[in-house]
């Protein structure tokens, strides 16, 4: 890679492991509609943004519900299962990323309050610049977000790696045109991560341990 001085971190599925938990919780709202459960190697195969395409693709018929009380729903069952833990290197990348004077902060589709909440209780938050999310439940898009930030940032973008777990990192950082990397051991499969061009690893702690190499 090319030399790095800021990190924008996603947050669910990237430095937050909580794929399981989310479509545990999505399961049930499939259940629910009598719509068939997904696998998790499924789940993987179609989950992407904007979540509303996922939820169709799932088998939702979105034109009989209501789409603000369907994701309320759908957060409420996510919160409440409390499985969810920083992924494997996480805490060490952020760290060494800090130790080495790198900037990094996360920007989200994950509503602000909930992100918030999460990184208190993983205490992580001193590690980190900025935590960005959205203001609503929806799971749109976060590309307006990672633009306006990096538009206030004083560093080159070509010095910039954005962080993340899905096809949606990948177009965005395409488009900013900064650096991107990818783990697949969030909510996308890595077959379908492989086909965006940029480098993929199993998980955060191979590509902290590819970066110590390089260093």
């Amino acid at each position: 890679m090319k030399p790095i001085s800021y990190v924008i971190w996603d947050w669910n599925g990237t430095l937050l492991d909580d794929v399981r938990a989310a479509c545990r919780a999505f399961n049930t709202l499939l259940t629910r509609r009598g719509v068939p459960t997904l696998s998790l190697e499924r789940y993987r195969e179609i989950f992407g943004f904007p979540v509303r395409d996922f939820y169709r693709s799932a088998g939702i018929k979105l034109e009989l519900e209501d789409w603000d009380r369907l994701a309320e729903e759908y957060h409420e069952l996510y919160l409440s299962d409390e499985s969810s833990e920083l992924a494997d290197g996480a805490f060490a990348l952020l760290r060494k990323w800090r130790s080495l004077g790198i900037g990094q902060s996360i920007v989200t589709v994950s509503e602000q309050t909930i992100v918030d909440s999460q990184i208190q209780r993983f205490g992580i938050r001193e590690e980190l610049d900025q935590v960005i999310g959205v203001s609503n439940l929806h799971g749109a898009s976060k590309r307006d977000l990672v633009h306006g930030f990096l538009d206030s940032l004083p560093i080159p973008s070509a010095e910039v790696v954005m962080v993340g777990d899905s096809l949606h990192d990948a177009e965005i950082a395409r488009e900013a045109e900064v650096q991107c990397v990818l783990v697949a051991s969030g909510h996308q499969s890595r077959s379908r991560l492989e086909i965006a061009g940029f480098p993929v690893y199993a998980n955060l702690a191979s590509w902290a341990s590819a970066v110590s190499q390089e260093r």
